[in-house]
């Protein structure tokens, strides 16, 4: 079989490329699967590259966020009422219930118009407690203490609030944090799905 290659732009004829050569020996089924296995190589080292890129800025953009771990002794020092000289303590949420106590470590600066600060005075203290309980109890979930912890694993400070109720800690900056909680309707919320839900 004689294979020829007309350029319409020059008089005469020309050899035709070899790669064309070996296309036109191959049947059109087969040549769809040689471009796949010609392609797929490139494709896929593209999509690795865009999956790393991807994560890549996940992991950047997320390094400024901490972490909390349940802790029983946190539980202990709250449900006692106990109120840590380490601490500067503040509450989200109606005085008549906050649905979060957070515990600053001293030294940290917190961001935001969330949280109140709670004065250092026992009976003030144990009264804000007292009525989270009693809110907690109408729907009934328990309250737990948890430890507040920085990407790089240092020790923020400490959080009470149900299970639902988690934290997200955000560093701004040296010595600078920002804790956002739970909405301040979180026990209507709570309390409307315990009415809700099939007995």
């Amino acid at each position: 079989m004689i294979f020829k290659h007309h350029d319409n732009g020059a008089a005469g004829i020309t050899a035709a490329p070899i790669s064309h050569i070996i296309l036109s020996l191959i049947p059109s089924s087969r040549k769809a699967e040689v471009c796949f296995h010609r392609c797929f190589p490139v494709a896929a080292l593209l999509a690795l590259a865009v999956f790393v890129a991807t994560s890549a800025g996940c992991v950047g953009s997320m390094k400024n966020y901490g972490h909390y771990t349940p802790d029983t002794e946190v539980t202990k020092m709250f449900a006692a009422c106990d109120q840590s000289p380490h601490y500067q303590y503040y509450y989200c949420g109606p005085k008549s219930g906050p649905t979060a106590i957070l515990g600053i470590e001293k030294g940290y600066v917190l961001e935001g118009n969330l949280w109140q600060p709670i004065p250092d005075d026992r009976e003030i203290f144990t009264n804000l407690l007292d009525d989270m309980n009693s809110a907690v109890f109408r729907i009934g979930q328990t309250l737990r203490g948890y430890k507040l912890y920085s990407s790089e694993g240092i020790f923020l400070g400490v959080w009470y609030a149900i299970f639902s109720a988690t934290p997200v800690i955000h560093m701004q900056g040296e010595n600078r944090i920002a804790v956002y909680g739970p909405p301040a309707d979180l026990y209507r919320r709570d309390e409307r799905n315990l009415f809700l839900s099939p007995r």
